[in-house]
């Protein structure tokens, strides 16, 4: 059950992940709702940082480059409502599907798609998922209907 009006948009560095911001942005004005922001710091796949020895400097640097990356991205827009950054330690599909329980709609970027991704987040969250190409263009693996936004 979606009992949250907000929207999980997780955060990619790349052309459709800023795609999926805009897009996720422009629905949560549209709905006046809450646009959760999501980055995973996943130490366990990144072995240049396993030995690191400030992993929590680490961790405050990977929040503060999320936090500017969003604010660069969301510059262009005159209101962008509700935004909230976070980042979260662990492997990208279980910190989106955490995020996004009880949320409305959870957003990504589409060079997920090939990292099979959509599939896995699919069978995890929740709630209806929606992938954004670079141009924009919105692809559903639930119907958009199904989360009031069709």
């Amino acid at each position: 059950m979606f009992t949250r009006r907000r929207i999980v948009v997780g955060l990619a560095h790349t052309p459709s992940g800023a795609a999926a911001l805009r897009w996720a942005l422009d629905q949560g004005v549209l709905r006046n709702w809450e646009v959760v922001a999501v980055r995973a710091f996943d130490l366990p796949v990144r072995p240049d940082r396993v030995l690191e020895k400030d992993l929590a400097g680490e961790r405050q640097a990977a929040h503060n480059r999320a936090q500017a990356w969003t604010l660069d991205a969301i510059d262009e827009f005159e209101d962008h409502g509700r935004v909230r950054v976070i980042t979260m330690d662990g492997e990208v599909a279980q910190v989106l599907a955490k995020e996004a329980r009880r949320a409305s709609l959870l957003v990504i970027g589409t060079p997920w798609v090939e990292d099979n991704l959509v599939d896995r987040l699919s069978t995890m969250s929740e709630c209806p998922l929606v992938h954004v190409d670079a141009d924009g263009s919105v692809h559903d693996v639930y119907t958009l209907a199904a989360s009031g936004l069709g």
